[in-house]
């Protein structure tokens, strides 16, 4: 019994003095529903997240689907604001203090437009953006 307590201890030891990096889940949050044209927020769950290491973010696809990108609470929190309703996928990456990736996950964010409705006063014409075409309609 001896022997085999002291094989756990040495290896616990071993692993701690070379560094080994443990698998983290930086499961991806996300709180609200999101629309064109509103900041929206993702957030990494921190149960998920060791101590040490970095957490980095990116886009897979759709980068050029978001303006204002930026980070929030250490790092932790992934704001944009999207400009049309194309998907936008996104990972959040975390690296160990080594560097190794230790684990990562993507989301699919789907903006939604949102439904509006005109009514015209008057019989003057009418201009409205059309994000989707990228222009302007006149009613």
């Amino acid at each position: 019994m001896l022997k085999l307590k002291s094989f756990i201890l040495a290896l616990l030891i071993a692993l701690f003095i070379s560094g080994a990096s443990f698998a983290a889940n930086p499961n991806i949050i996300q709180t609200s529903e999101p629309h064109v044209g509103e900041e929206f927020i993702l957030s990494v769950d921190p149960s998920g997240i060791p101590n040490g290491g970095e957490l980095e973010w990116g886009f897979v696809q759709g980068s050029e689907n978001v303006n204002a990108m930026r980070l929030r609470s250490g790092g932790r929190q992934l704001v944009f604001t999207p400009i049309n309703s194309k998907p936008i996928e996104v990972t959040a990456a975390f690296r160990d203090a080594n560097g190794n990736l230790a684990g990562s996950s993507n989301i699919i964010i789907n903006a939604k437009e949102f439904n509006i409705e005109i009514s015209v006063i008057n019989d003057e014409p009418v201009t409205l953006w059309d994000s989707a075409e990228r222009a302007e309609i006149e009613s």
